[in-house]
Parts: structure tokens; C-alpha cells; sequence
């Protein structure tokens, strides 16, 4: 028999007897084509560049394959418009940008970071924050703008543009891949305009004109999780009435809008919707919060998903894909890896 590093050739009983050691006793430095005996795991492996990590495969597992993944980024939505005591409706929020795509993949660790959705106040609305995977974001949706009778606020653009509101028909913001802002109305009944849906198809909002209510634009439909599933619709504007018509948020999780001396009401969590405008004749009133973002992942089942600590998230299984849906991450350092 040979003994280490030897090969014995021609003859019926030759072999070839590899370096041999523990896992813990692997090369440090190791190049492309080594090859060792693993005496932990009882395999010949050898060093793999095929991936975007390089590291030691086992020969009978083979070298590593690209592999796609489909992923859904949503950006936080804005929260709407807030409204002072004796002013009308606000503007509604913008709905986040929304990212639909597939790419080729290998394995490796990527990094993953929710945005959050802006936080309601008596001001003009806040804009979401990014979402973003690997190197791929989604910005946030624009806030809806401030219901004031002396200085209206500009409504700030996003993912989708935050509505105006209605003192001096306040025009809505441009959109970013997203919907338009409403316009906001300066007679009676002092509607606030919608708040765009995120997305290229996010629909403008709706104008706060007479009679007529500031509704979110609808967001961006996705069928990834193997249902057709709306994201990022944009908040209803604010509407000094006290029983309505009511402006509804956009299809994608956006708030509706306040009635008379009502804060706005809050996006959907998870959707990247956009809030809803405040209305405050005689209550200082708040606008909606902004719904925070979301990333699903959908990878073949062939392939292993592992999130950091940080992350929250849930797994299902839809035909011959898994489908990973993530909810929370809590800092900007969170990750996925993909191994095989």
C-alpha cells in the first residue's frame, strides 16, 4: 500500500493516499484544486471557487451551481400629514417602492435590512425608510404634507409622492418609480390629497376636491408567495367632515384618512402602505404612521437560507421553492446565507 503522499502506479492494488486530517486541521491558506481526506466527516474534499465564499466541498456533493432567487424589497412607507387645531385635512403618505425580481445567485452571505415606516406627528409626514438586499434597495415613500393654514408643508417625495394638503391646494410630490401625490383642496370641506402607491403601476392619488375624497393610490401586486398580493398602497387624505365620505388607503396595505378631529390612521405593518392624513378643526391630530417594509425571498428547496440573530422571519413551501418572508431585522448588519 502507498504510504502518505505517494501514488504506486501499475500495479492491481496501486492507490493514492491523500493528506489527511480533522476539520479543525484544515489548510489555512488553501489553494484551488486541494484535496485532503477529512477524518471528521470520513470524505475526500477539496477546495471549491465556484461560489462567491470559497470553501471546502466534499467530492461526492460535487462543485457548487448558480441557483435563482426571486426576491420581493419593499421600502417603508410615509407616514401621513399631521393637522394643528383649527386647519383641515392632511396629506396622505406615499407608499414605499416596491422591487419585484429574479437574479442568478451563488452561495454566500448577503446582507438585509428592513426600512421602517415613518412615525406620525402634528408636522408634515416622514418618508419611509430603505429596504434593501445584497445590493439591491427600495426606498421609502414620500410623507403626505402638513394640513396649515400659514405655511403648508412641501410634500416629500419617496417611493411614492405624499399627498398635499389642503391649504392653498397644495400639489402632491413626484413619485420615485412610484405614484403621484394628491392635491390638496382649500375650499370647504379642506380635503387632503392621497398619497401615490409604491411601484411603477402605483396609481396617483386622488385630488381632495369638493365633495370628492383624497384616496391612496393602489399599490404594486406580487404573486411570489404564490398569491396574488398587493404592497405599498398609498395613505387617504385627512377631510374635515364628520361623517364622511371616508377616503379609503390604496390596495397594499395603505391607512385611510381622518374624519373630523382625528388623527390619521396607521398603515398596514409589513406592506410599506403609506399613512393617513390627520384632520384637526379643533384638535391638534396626528398623522398615520407609515407601514414598515418587508423582503420575501423564494429560492429552490435545494438551497439553505440562514439568518442572522437579528432577523425575524417565516418559511413555507410552494411547489419545488421555499419562500422566506422577513418581518424584522434589528440592525443594518443582518444577513442571509445561501449554502448547498
Amino acid at each position: 500500500p502507498a504510504t502518505a503522499g505517494e501514488i504506486l502506479v501499475g500495479t492491481a492494488n496501486g492507490s493514492v493516499n491523500l493528506p489527511s486530517g480533522t476539520t479543525a486541521q484544515r489548510p489555512a491558506s488553501p489553494n484551488a484544486g486541494d484535496m485532503r481526506f477529512n477524518t471528521t466527516t470520513g470524505e475526500v474534499e477539496f477546495w471549491s471557487t465556484t461560489s462567491t465564499t470559497p470553501q471546502w466541498r466534499s467530492i461526492k456533493d460535487g462543485p457548487l451551481v448558480n441557483f435563482n432567487v426571486r426576491y420581493l424589497i419593499v421600502g417603508g412607507g410615509g407616514s401621513g400629514g399631521g393637522a394643528p387645531a383649527t386647519d383641515g385635512g392632511a396629506g396622505g403618505g406615499g407608499g414605499g417602492n416596491v422591487v419585484d425580481a429574479t437574479e442568478s445567485f451563488s452561495v454566500g452571505t448577503y446582507d438585509i435590512e428592513l426600512g421602517a415606516g415613518g412615525t406620525g406627528s402634528l408636522n408634515a409626514g416622514v418618508a419611509g425608510g430603505t429596504t434593501t438586499f445584497h445590493t439591491y434597495t427600495a426606498v421609502g415613500g414620500g410623507g403626505g404634507g402638513k394640513s396649515n393654514t400659514n405655511t403648508p408643508a412641501v410634500p416629500a417625495n419617496g417611493g411614492g409622492g405624499g399627498g398635499g394638503g389642503y391649504n392653498g391646494s397644495k400639489v402632491g410630490a413626484t413619485g420615485v418609480n412610484g405614484g403621484n401625490g394628491g392635491t390638496g383642496n382649500a375650499a370647504n370641506p379642506y380635503g387632503g390629497g392621497g398619497g401615490g402607491g409604491g411601484g411603477a403601476s402605483g396609481a396617483n392619488g386622488a385630488n381632495g376636491q369638493n365633495g370628492s375624497t383624497g384616496n391612496g393610490g393602489d399599490g404594486t401586486q406580487s404573486n411570489i408567495t404564490g398569491s396574488d398580493v398587493y404592497y405599498a398602497g398609498g395613505g387617504g387624505g385627512g377631510w374635515r367632515s364628520p361623517s364622511g365620505p371616508v377616503s379609503t388607503g390604496g390596495q397594499g396595505g395603505g391607512g385611510r384618512g381622518a374624519l373630523q378631529n382625528q388623527n390619521g390612521f396607521a398603515a398596514t405593518a409589513n406592506t410599506g402602505g403609506g399613512g393617513g392624513g390627520a384632520e384637526g378643526l379643533n384638535l391638534n391630530n396626528s398623522g398615520g404612521d407609515g407601514g414598515s417594509g418587508i423582503i420575501i425571498l423564494r429560492i429552490p428547496n435545494t438551497v439553505t437560507a440562514t439568518f442572522s440573530a437579528g432577523v425575524t422571519q417565516s418559511s413555507t413551501a410552494v411547489g419545488s421553492d421555499n419562500v422566506h418572508t422577513i418581518t424584522a431585522t434589528s440592525s443594518s448588519s443582518e444577513t442571509v446565507t445561501f449554502s448547498q
